[in-house]
């Protein structure tokens, strides 16, 4: 729960962000974004953390979109935009590796039960 909410809130402040800034309500910079960027960072290693408690594709959703934010904020922060696209090719592949988990929910429901690995911590 506390995922959904958190990510959700993000996307509807960086939503708010951007349109403020096409509409010209706010000026702020890229960096001004990247440093927004580094905040959901540090709750999302935070996720992290406790992710590897539960099972490997949940883990392995929480790095994917962890090392997203790390090049995200990359480059926000003054370096080359390449980073934004290797953000991007990381960030597909932690959204596919939701869309497993998210059937795995599913099917679980149903007696199917997808594997979705051990703890890496125990």
């Amino acid at each position: 729960f506390s995922g959904e909410t958190t990510y959700g809130a993000f996307w509807m402040a960086l939503g708010g962000i951007l349109l403020s800034m096409h509409s010209d309500i706010l000026s702020l910079t890229t960096t001004d974004v990247g440093w927004f960027l580094v905040m959901f960072t540090a709750i999302t290693l935070i996720f992290f953390i406790g992710s590897m408690k539960q099972s490997k594709v949940l883990a392995f959703i929480f790095l994917t979109l962890l090392v997203g934010f790390i090049f995200l904020d990359i480059s926000h922060l003054g370096c080359p935009a390449v980073f934004t696209k290797v953000a991007g090719i990381d960030l597909i592949l932690c959204a596919i590796s939701a869309w497993y988990l998210m059937a795995h929910a599913i099917f679980a429901q149903l007696g199917w039960n997808l594997p979705v690995g051990e703890p890496w911590i125990k």
